[in-house]
């Protein structure tokens, strides 16, 4: 599953999900040597920095379910390939 984040600074990054559940997920960043965690508090997905961080998008490959995730993920944009 692919996502598109966005900080509070209005930078975009694009990730890999690597693992989630409703209170956090494991995230892959390209050219970053270490995987990162997002964790969601009070309805807010918050950075292992304790930046404020927005889903963009959220997009599933061929075959993947996301609407459960979508429920509670609450991108901006949710779109199955």
């Amino acid at each position: 599953m692919h996502l598109t984040l966005r900080y509070a600074t209005g930078l975009r990054v694009d990730a890999v999900v690597l693992a989630a559940n409703r209170d956090g997920m494991r995230i892959a960043i390209p050219d970053h040597a270490d995987t990162e965690e997002l964790r969601r508090i009070e309805g807010e997905w918050i950075s292992e920095d304790g930046d404020l961080v927005e889903l963009e998008s959220v997009t599933a490959g061929d075959g993947l379910d996301v609407s459960g995730l979508c429920s509670w993920a609450v991108p901006r944009v949710c779109a199955a390939g």
